[in-house]
């Protein structure tokens, strides 16, 4: 099978979606090179690019960028299309074609529209109108797969979709050091049982409202009154607001911001830090807290969106407005030393239920899904017995035409 990957991140960013879309081609390339290939059709602009005019028009430039470099595609030179991010799903209008599915990540700006998230911001007509359109486009894919079971029970309530569209496909997890590197490593200096330094309390994540970064301040808070500790707020340098609310804190020569960091020095900060907190109001996954449990560091997070169904049993949960709560989760790890090993056990065990292996042959049975009829075929692809939904299928894959994998701009 050819794929054709339509990527509509910025060109150079480095994103969540700037990730799925190269682990998802690695993943691809490296287990099932047999059967899937694929190119990249970059769609959006760059971000000097939207620099270069005042910040009101850059949403609309970007979205009218997008759309008619998505009218550049041949959907000829393709078995498939596959649009990565079911957010632009606006585009489908501009493709030509009816050969293609979506990933749908999260439905946050669906749920804002309809007042789902108190502290949310206000969500303004042209956003509104982009929201509607991407979920029509969605709706008109030959299937859909989504990052969790609560994301697609959140597309499905939408009623713009059938059940029988919907796949889940989790995302895959890249290993940062195996257990015994972890065991044997003597880096830990500020977790809290060497007794070296403050211990850190790590949260990851930009400045979205959903991230809850005034709520990672508040639970520090609580939990700096009791005991000596650290926050380090890594990821997307904070906001001119979040950056007040660091100044005005009683505690804030002990809170450090990282931000531009790359995937190791991530890793390296997962691995010094003595647990990451994690009181996300929503999310579609949830990448951060699987990596803090693949290098032994255990997690608090909220029970919001897909978190519960993700971490199962191997993380300290409670409501993302519950700040007492979090805050003697946290404790309760730093203090408690052999709960805090058999969370630590807890997280080997549940991250290393994810793997882009097993993403990779999930994905390549939802092309053939969308590509075939014929039942007997679907059941003997290389992908295996994976997807939630599985239809009939015509063809075998080894019929479809092979073609090099590749990467270009439309822009």
């Amino acid at each position: 099978m050819h794929i054709g990957l339509i990527d509509t991140s910025l060109v150079g960013s480095r994103g969540s979606m700037a990730r799925y879309r190269d682990q998802l081609v690695r993943a691809l390339a490296d287990y099932q090179g047999q059967s899937v290939q694929t190119s990249v059709l970059s769609l959006g602009p760059s971000s000097q690019q939207l620099r270069r005019v005042p910040r009101p028009l850059r949403s609309i430039l970007r979205h009218g960028f997008t759309w008619n470099a998505a009218r550049k595609i041949d959907p000829s030179e393709f078995d498939l299309l596959h649009l990565l991010d079911g957010s632009f799903g606006y585009v489908a209008s501009a493709l030509r074609t009816q050969r293609y599915v979506t990933t749908v990540h999260d439905l946050i700006p669906r749920l804002q529209t309809q007042g789902t998230f108190a502290k949310a911001p206000r969500v303004g007509r042209f956003a509104s109108a982009i929201v509607n359109r991407s979920l029509r486009g969605v709706a008109g894919a030959r299937a859909i797969c989504c990052d969790s079971h609560c994301t697609a029970a959140d597309l499905m309530g939408t009623q713009f979709v059938s059940d029988d569209q919907v796949s889940v496909v989790h995302l895959g997890l890249t290993d940062g050091l195996t257990k015994d590197e972890i065991q044997s490593d003597r880096s830990f200096a500020s977790r809290p049982e060497d007794g070296v330094s403050d211990p850190v309390i790590l949260h990851v994540g930009n400045n979205g409202f959903y991230k809850n970064r005034l709520g990672v301040i508040e639970v520090f808070e609580r939990i700096a009154a009791v005991r000596k500790a650290q926050l380090v707020l890594a990821g997307e340098l904070p906001s001119t607001a979040i950056l007040d609310r660091v100044a005005s804190s009683a505690f804030s020569k002990q809170i450090q911001v990282r931000s531009d960091l790359t995937d190791g020095q991530l890793y390296k900060l997962y691995r010094s830090s003595a647990l990451l907190l994690f009181p996300s109001w929503y999310e579609g996954f949830g990448w951060p807290p699987l990596e803090a449990m693949t290098v032994g560091c255990p997690v608090v997070c909220s029970s919001a969106g897909s978190l519960a169904e993700i971490v199962g049993d191997a993380a300290a949960i409670s409501h993302p407005g519950d700040t007492v709560g979090l805050a003697n989760h946290c404790l309760r790890l730093l203090g408690d030393i052999p709960y805090r090993e058999r969370m630590i056990q807890r997280g080997f065990t549940q991250s290393a239920q994810f793997s882009w292996e097993k993403t990779a042959q999930e994905m390549a049975r939802f092309y053939a899904r969308a590509l075939f009829e014929n039942q007997a075929s679907v059941e003997n692809h290389p992908g295996g017995e994976h997807g939630r939904k599985v239809s009939a299928n015509r063809y075998s894959a080894s019929q479809v035409s092979k073609q090099p994998r590749r990467q270009r701009s439309l822009r």
